[in-house]
């Protein structure tokens, strides 16, 4: 069965967008020692710390970031999500 993001996928590369493989999204890989410079999928990781992932991609055009950022500002942890 075919899911949003492998349909998504299949018109992709018509745009020169780079995606994860079927595999990727059917059984994505868990690793509890990511590092910088690993890739998550289809995606380069720039950044990790203790309370944030920043992964991306570097092309002509465009270049995108997503942060996920974990956030606790006296009301409880909180996930917070943002593009550059």
């Amino acid at each position: 069965m075919l899911t949003a993001p492998m349909v998504r996928n299949r018109f992709a590369p018509v745009f020169g967008l780079e995606t994860a493989s079927d595999g990727e999204i059917r059984s994505p890989a868990h690793n509890d020692g990511w590092r910088t410079g690993d890739r998550m999928g289809a995606w380069p990781i720039f950044l990790l710390s203790a309370s944030e992932l920043v992964a991306g991609r570097d092309k002509a055009q465009p270049d995108f970031r997503a942060s996920i950022m974990k956030v606790d500002d006296g009301r409880g942890p909180r996930v917070m999500l943002s593009t550059l």
